[in-house]
C-alpha cells in the first residue's frame, strides 16, 4: 500500500507540472516568498480586509497571471482556468487539451479585483494538512507581473483552503452569466468542490 501511494503521489506531482507548463505555455518562475504579501502595485496588504468592494484605483500588470488547474483519475483529466492581467481568460474542461474550451476578455479593473482578493488572502495556514487521500489534485499559481515570482498552492480537497480562499471564489460567482462564462471554471468546484 505504501508503494502504491508513493507512485500515485509521484504521478500526481508529475501531472501538475505538465499541466501547469502546458496550460501556461511558459516556464514557471521560482517562488520568492518576499513577494507573497503585496499586490501588484507593491503596497502591503491589510489582513483585516476580506476583499475590495470598490473599483481598484490601480490596474494589475498586464503580465500578471492567475492559473488554477486540477488533475485526477486514471488519465489525470481536470479543469483549468487561466486569467491574465490584460483581461484574457482561457478555460479548459480537460487541462491537457491544446485549445481552450472557453475564451473571454474581461475588463482590467475586474481582473485587478481578482488579484487584489488573492493578495489579501492569509496563506500562512493553507493548504491545511489532512489525513485522507484524494486521487484528484489541485494546483494554483499566481504572479503579479511577467517577471514576478509565482505564489503557488497545491492541495487535494477544497476544504484545505477554506474559508481563506472564499473571497477569491466569490469573484468567480460575481462574474456568472447565462451563457458559458468564467464562473463555469471556478476552482471552488475542482476535485468535487467543498464537500
Amino acid at each position: 500500500m505504501g508503494a502504491d501511494m508513493f507512485v500515485s503521489t509521484f504521478l500526481r506531482g508529475l501531472l501538475f507540472g505538465l499541466c501547469l507548463s502546458a496550460c501556461a505555455g511558459r516556464q514557471l518562475d521560482v517562488p520568492d516568498s518576499s513577494r507573497e504579501t503585496t499586490p501588484g502595485d507593491g503596497t502591503p496588504t491589510d489582513p483585516s480586509t476580506t476583499h475590495p468592494t470598490t473599483t481598484p484605483s490601480h490596474l494589475v500588470d498586464p503580465g500578471a497571471r492567475f492559473l488554477w488547474t486540477s488533475a485526477g483519475g486514471v488519465v489525470g483529466s481536470g479543469r483549468s482556468i487561466e486569467i491574465d492581467g490584460d483581461g484574457k481568460v482561457r478555460g479548459w474542461n480537460l487541462f491537457f487539451d491544446e485549445m481552450p474550451d472557453f475564451t473571454d476578455q474581461l475588463e482590467r479593473a475586474d481582473v485587478t479585483a481578482l488579484f487584489d482578493r488573492f493578495a489579501a488572502v492569509d496563506r500562512s495556514m493553507i493548504p491545511r494538512k489532512l489525513g485522507s487521500f484524494n486521487e484528484c489534485g489541485i494546483s494554483g499559481s499566481v504572479r503579479t507581473c511577467a517577471t514576478c515570482a509565482e505564489v503557488t498552492l497545491d492541495y487535494s480537497f477544497a476544504k484545505q483552503v477554506l474559508p481563506e480562499m472564499q473571497p477569491v471564489w466569490d469573484w468567480f460567482d460575481e462574474h456568472a452569466r447565462d451563457a458559458l462564462s468564467v464562473s463555469d471554471f471556478t476552482p471552488a468546484w475542482y476535485c468535487g468542490g467543498p464537500g
